[in-house]
């Protein structure tokens, strides 16, 4: 069996497609990736979904953990000016002002888009007590592989996760937990994360009046900070397949719950899907978020050059309530086709499309016309069509090809 390593996708962004409803929603869709790495390999393979623990880790490195007073800008990792210990809250002496805390996990083996079931983030008190009533925000600095702070990269200057979790200090000395399972699932889900990054936490101070609080830190010599990740992986649908992408629909952007709903996965280009798809998309396929159940699909174009994809994926049920998970797999260079257009648009019984045109084949496709989706032969031809299409332009649509109809008898499809 040949372990599936997998890159980031393509460049550093979520990639976003539109989905469009016959009930005319207009939503978004975006696409992250999915590492599987080798030692996760043979249990995914066998369509079991890997359900394991990273840590709890704690800090070795002095200049992994440190505070930032952010009125003076400046980065302790070495305890300066107070000693042996990291401080969150606000001190006006001198003009620190906000005193924030960051705390460097590294090798943070969990693969990209797995699923953080729990987070805890755990921080000793020193021996003596805070000496006001500090407030407090975990978050983390928004990157795939998180450097260590200093200079101009400090706490309150770089890019961090739109999720936060409060946790303001405690009396008494000892340890102090927060679940920051919504931190991390936000940076584990970014397209450029792998296996094995670093994950730099911050505890942002949101106090504006004196007050700070001690925790240890490396240099103490005892009780670092310490990170317990609890996270599952989804099954694997096939062992032939080598690489796969998650796709997440947002449920904000969805009207209503929908059943057996098409909906259009449309990316402009993507150099993973292009270095090593088939050329001709056969490879290409779609699972629903257990990785393994197989769900109907069209692909409307592919063009290998650039990755460039169009393609209709039924989903079972698309909820407004909560995001909705895909998984895109590619990567096996002897795959038969593994569309089904026609169960893309059949929702059974009365419910079923009774015709779909995508109005993007061309005389050059060796087609008769514009194809019928849904299997029932209902092929339309533009008149002329063998000729260059007669009245009828090919022109750019929303979704790959289209027709332009001119104002005159001879614009029709029969």
């Amino acid at each position: 069996m040949t372990p599936k390593t997998e890159t980031p996708f393509g460049v550093k962004t979520s990639y976003r497609g539109r989905m469009i409803s016959r009930m005319g929603l207009v939503s978004l869709i975006a696409l992250t990736m999915i590492a599987a790495s080798a030692s996760l390999l043979l249990l995914l393979c066998s369509g079991v979904a890997l359900a394991a623990t990273w840590g709890p880790t704690s800090i070795t490195d002095t200049a992994n953990d440190g505070y930032e007073t952010e009125g003076t800008g400046v980065w302790y990792a070495d305890d300066q000016p107070y000693y042996n210990f990291n401080y969150l809250g606000y001190d006006s002496a001198n003009g620190y002002g906000q005193l924030n805390v960051g705390l460097r996990f590294t090798n943070v083996t969990i693969p990209q888009g797995a699923t953080i079931n729990s987070a805890t983030i755990e921080v000793y008190h020193g021996s003596f007590d805070r000496s006001a009533d500090p407030t407090g925000q975990w978050q983390a600095w928004n990157t795939d592989n998180a450097g260590q702070f200093g200079g101009s990269n400090r706490p309150s200057t770089v890019p961090l996760t739109t999720s936060y979790v409060t946790h303001n200090p405690t009396a008494g000395a000892g340890w102090k937990s927060a679940s920051v399972s919504s931190v991390i699932q936000e940076i584990i889900n970014r397209p450029g994360w792998a296996s094995g990054n670093a994950i730099n936490l911050v505890w942002m101070s949101t106090i504006s009046s004196n007050a700070w609080a001690p925790f240890h830190d490396v240099k103490t010599g005892s009780y670092p900070a310490r990170l317990t990740i609890d996270y599952t992986v989804a099954a694997w649908y096939n062992s032939n397949w080598q690489y796969r992408k998650k796709l997440t629909i947002d449920y904000t952007k969805v009207g209503a719950t929908l059943s057996n709903f098409p909906v259009l996965v449309s990316l402009t280009s993507d150099s993973d899907l292009a270095a090593r798809a088939r050329s001709d998309g056969y490879d290409i396929l779609f699972t629903a978020a257990d990785g393994t159940t197989k769900l109907d699909h069209e692909i409307e174009r592919y063009t290998s050059g650039t990755g460039e994809l169009v393609a209709w994926v039924r989903i079972p049920s698309l909820s407004n309530t909560a995001d909705t998970e895909i998984y895109l797999y590619y990567g096996y260079a002897s795959a038969s086709n593994q569309q089904n257009a026609s169960g893309v648009w059949s929702e059974g019984g009365s419910n079923s499309y009774k015709g779909v045109w995508h109005l993007n084949e061309t005389p050059a496709d060796g087609v008769a016309g514009h194809v019928d989706s849904t299997g029932n032969g209902r092929t339309g031809t533009p008149y002329g069509f063998s000729d260059g299409g007669g009245g009828t332009t090919n022109s750019t649509g929303i979704a790959a090809g289209a027709d332009s109809f001119a104002y005159s008898d001879n614009n029709r499809v029969e």
